[in-house]
């Protein structure tokens, strides 16, 4: 089942244009902040940057966004919160992580996770090497690989 739908009933397409992965490495272009979040979408507004900016604790670069950037105008942690905005702004109902916050300091990291774990309307699928105390709680399920009980 994907959503309500039975799995032969479900379209490839309408599988992946419901999710959105973030990496650990997150791609710059050479353009606006605005299209560096928005990937080019114009139907997204400013209350919604300006809220997906809010959520990853960036609200700063509000006043910067039709500034041009490249590859060198952020550091990697901000280069993640950029790659979080993008997922924020897709609007997915699956979100799946691999180190997506590996270079957020431990305060970023646990916020934009617990945000993830607690919206009722969002999958949260993560890979990662640190699980964040007190966020674990929240998880339907953690499934760890490579331990010594395996």
């Amino acid at each position: 089942m994907f959503g309500k739908l039975e799995s032969k009933e479900i379209d490839e397409n309408s599988i992946v244009s419901s999710c959105a992965y973030v990496g650990s490495q997150t791609h710059i272009y050479n353009d606006t902040l605005r299209n560096n979040l928005t990937l080019w979408n114009d139907a997204i507004t400013d209350t919604h940057i300006k809220e997906a900016l809010e959520r990853v604790n960036l609200l700063s670069f509000l006043s910067r966004i039709d500034e041009q950037v490249n590859d060198g105008s952020f550091s990697e942690g901000q280069k993640q919160r950029i790659g979080l905005i993008r997922a924020f702004l897709k609007g997915s109902s699956v979100v799946i992580f691999d180190e997506a916050t590996a270079n957020l300091d431990h305060d970023n990291a646990t916020r934009i996770e617990y945000q993830l774990l607690s919206d009722p309307d969002i999958t949260f699928i993560t890979v990662t090497h640190h699980l964040i105390k007190g966020n674990e709680l929240y998880f339907d399920k953690i499934v760890r690989l490579g331990e010594s009980d395996e």
